[in-house]
């Protein structure tokens, strides 16, 4: 059996294509940790078995995909990882472009805790009791990675077409 030399860019577009799938599961599973207080389970013992069995998918699938992301990564020059650019032109682009607008979202998200008194917007937005920091953070964290994985997954489903 003959092995197949894959180029540079073509191991590059293999990382970014499983690096996009990964931060898309990694924000889904955020979301899904931030929003969980919010779900009442109590009420329909269908709905805690459904989000279990997909939060058990997600989690399975994160590992999974953590194992190509190392794989692949280890494939590629460790500057371009370290820098997160590509020699690919498209990809390099493709990147760039998930990384500004997960960065336009964070700054959309929470630019009214940045122009105006935290504590008296959260009490006035939210009821009492309802939202922690810290859900509030894992929530934005989670919308970032999603908003990094859909422009290049975007990018890459429309370069195939």
């Amino acid at each position: 059996m003959e092995k197949v030399a894959v180029s540079n860019s073509e191991r590059e577009l293999q990382y970014i294509t499983w690096h996009a799938y990964l931060a898309l599961v990694m924000g889904l599973l955020f979301c899904s940790a931030s929003l969980e207080p919010f779900l009442d389970f109590q009420s329909s013992k269908a709905l805690t078995f459904v989000y279990g069995v997909a939060k058990f998918g997600l989690s399975v699938y994160f590992i999974y995909l953590m194992c190509k992301v190392v794989t692949t990564m280890s494939s590629i020059k460790k500057r371009n990882f370290w820098t997160a650019s590509f020699e690919d032109e498209y990809l390099n682009h493709l990147n760039l472009l998930g990384f500004k607008w997960s960065f336009h979202s964070v700054i959309f998200t929470l630019s009214p805790f940045l122009f105006s008194n935290i504590s008296s917007l959260i009490s006035e937005s939210f009821p009492a009791d309802s939202i922690s920091a810290k859900a509030l953070a894992t929530l934005v964290v989670g919308v970032m990675f999603i908003c990094y994985a859909l422009p290049v997954l975007y990018g890459l489903n429309k370069s195939d077409e």
